[in-house]
């Protein structure tokens, strides 16, 4: 959880996949399920957005496209 001065807070989901991974339904769903507890858990008003951290990047899919940003491996080890 990185919780933000302007309002939004970035929930990280980490996944490690030997290549980029790929968003199914059925993870979709967990991710929507985890960030609507965190609401409701912290009362927050705040903006939430899910952040994926994986070696190799997210596979575009439709449901690729619910993840408001991506940290890869590199970017981590530059």
């Amino acid at each position: 959880v990185i919780w933000r001065a302007d309002h939004v807070i970035n929930l990280l989901e980490m996944k490690y996949s030997s290549e980029p991974y790929v968003i199914t339904k059925s993870v979709d769903e967990a991710l929507r399920r985890k960030m609507t507890d965190f609401a409701r858990a912290t009362k927050t008003k705040d903006a939430l957005h899910l952040t994926m951290a994986t070696p190799y990047g997210l596979e575009w899919n439709a449901y690729a496209g619910n993840i408001q940003s991506q940290i890869i491996g590199e970017d981590l080890f530059q």
